[in-house]
């Protein structure tokens, strides 16, 4: 999610380059939400490793990887 001032800097500098990333997740993870979705997430401490969503089903996590541009 954008915080308060990376919104006023989209708003004010129309920079959706930088924040398409974010902007795609948030979007994605709304749709997960509407459609009744229980979302989990994963950032290593210390590292840039992170996971984007997981999504449990009965027998599983399902890791979800948001990217704005193909093949990136």
């Amino acid at each position: 999610m954008l915080d308060d001032e990376a919104q006023d800097d989209l708003r004010a500098n129309k920079n959706l380059g930088v924040y398409k990333g974010a902007l795609y997740e948030n979007i994605v993870g709304e749709a997960f939400v509407k459609a009744g979705c229980d979302l989990f997430y994963y950032k290593r401490k210390d590292s840039t490793l992170e996971q984007d969503f997981f999504l449990r089903t009965a027998n599983n996590l399902v890791p979800i990887e948001v990217k704005s541009q193909n093949g990136k």
